[in-house]
């Protein structure tokens, strides 16, 4: 075997090891309860059920991430192995991947610090766990930067970016405006071309439309700034998730020293735009929306940068990459911390206790209505019902109504349930809350309708994709 062949078949090995590695760690953690993970995690496991059963996902989405997700469960896989197989995967993918972009950046060392990273950076985690749309973003990212300018492989992994998620679409843009700005003007083009075509595409299968501009109302706020507080506030991040979400300020920080060097102008300021959108816009990071979940991907967009930085001034060894590699797989879990979870167990028992028969439609707060829909095959959704809506047919699961005030200011029919919860018709819910002072209306429960950049025009009874 010639030097070369062996040089392929160690890095192959090595580098399909990490991968397997790393995929199977974060399985072994996201099963860890037997239920699913994140407020979102019984969206995605409708999704995955209706797909497999029906031939149509739940909530229309234009996102290629669902239909990846829901390959294991359509080879036979039960719903929830397949989907949390299918997340371990997807952050798994992002090893090779950052291997090639690392490699193509910087050379062999750059590539096997970014893949040391990709197999145990804690933000994958907690994205494979809560956001598994926003972490296809990353992968189709990484095979971007792998690629050569203007080549099909670089549209193909652009359009990618761009019907993952939201997020990717927006950081596409900014990319493309950074490439131009810092003077590369090939890659602002090949990145505006998978915009267009992305567009359409996305358009047409339902994931974007110009009422999505609205949903940038209300998310910006100059209290929460730097929004990477709020994020790590919110998370309860440990350190090495904090020290993770910490690169990007740390990369803006060194932006003047980053871009001196024409070589490579164009992708560091293409990546640097997108880090200036993730951390430091005054996103609101009160909730995990918007500001959220670019905060998360932001470490992405920070690794390549740290990698080729640390190839070109320490070269890894064979004994350091091991020793890297092991501590990296003990670092992954650390992203995503099952407590944080919704408490999927009481509300299974709470859904059970509501009378039969069910109404068409139930209102819920945050979290329970795709649980609900799971176990009960009917309609739910945590916004407040559309004015349209008979509301005859329309139930709520509420919490906080306390059977006091309920005596002085409620009328109508209700049903107590475990603990602090109710059942009622949406028409008696409404007199309540007309009649009865707003603090003692529980925040929990949704008043709001939902905005039309969530619905999109689809019926009113499917509740809109996170």
């Amino acid at each position: 075997m010639s030097r070369p062949q062996r040089y392929f078949s160690r890095t192959s090995g090595a580098l399909a090891a990490l991968t397997a590695a790393s995929a199977l760690v974060r399985l072994l953690h996201l099963r860890e309860t037997g239920a699913a993970t994140g407020t979102d995690g019984y969206y995605y496991l409708v999704q995955v059920e209706d797909l497999v059963s029906e031939g149509a996902l739940h909530v229309p989405d234009g996102s290629w991430v669902l239909r990846a997700l829901a390959a294991p469960h359509a080879l036979g896989l039960p719903a929830l192995d397949g989907l949390m197989l299918g997340s371990a995967a997807l952050a798994a993918a992002a090893v090779p991947l950052g291997w090639l972009a690392g490699r193509r950046l910087g050379g062999p060392a750059a590539g096997w610090w970014l893949a040391l990273w990709a197999a145990g950076s804690p933000s994958l985690t907690l994205l494979a766990a809560e956001f598994p749309k926003n972490l296809g973003v990353i992968p189709a990212g990484l095979a971007l930067l792998a690629s050569p300018t203007l080549s099909l492989y670089a549209l193909g992994a652009a359009l990618l970016t761009f019907t993952a998620h939201r997020t990717g679409a927006a950081l596409l843009l900014t990319g493309g405006a950074g490439a131009a700005a810092g003077g590369r003007p090939r890659i602002a083009l090949g990145l505006g071309g998978a915009l267009l075509i992305g567009g359409a595409l996305a358009a047409w299968g339902g994931g974007l439309g110009t009422a999505d501009l609205a949903r940038l109302e209300g998310s910006l706020s100059l209290r929460t700034w730097p929004p990477l507080v709020g994020v790590i506030a919110l998370t309860g991040a440990p350190w090495p998730l904090a020290a993770e979400l910490w690169l990007g300020w740390l990369a803006l920080l060194g932006a003047p020293w980053l871009l001196r060097d024409p070589n490579g102008r164009g992708w560091r300021a293409a990546l640097l735009a997108g880090i200036a959108v993730c951390v430091a816009v005054p996103w609101q990071t009160a909730t995990a929306d918007l500001g959220y979940r670019l905060a998360l991907l932001a470490p992405a967009l920070s690794a390549p940068l740290l990698a080729v930085w640390l190839g070109a001034r320490r070269p890894l060894t064979q004994a350091g990459s091991v020793a890297l590699a092991v501590l990296a797989l003990g670092i992954s879990p650390s992203g995503y911390r099952h407590a944080d979870a919704p408490p999927y167990g009481s509300w299974a028992a709470l859904i059970a206790t509501v009378p039969r028969p069910l109404p068409s439609l139930m209102i819920t707060p945050v979290g329970l209505s795709f649980l609900y829909d799971h176990l009960t095959g009917e309609e739910a959704m945590a916004w407040a019902p559309e004015p349209a809506l008979d509301r005859d047919a329309v139930g709520r699961l509420a919490v906080g109504i306390d059977p006091e005030d309920w005596e002085a200011w409620g009328e109508g029919e209700i049903t107590w349930l475990r603990g602090d919860w109710a059942y009622l018709g949406e028409g008696a819910w409404e007199a309540y809350c007309e009649r009865a002072p707003a603090e003692l209306i529980d925040p929990r429960n949704p008043r709001e309708v939902r905005p039309a950049w969530l619905t999109r025009g689809r019926s009113a009874q499917t509740e809109g994709a996170p």
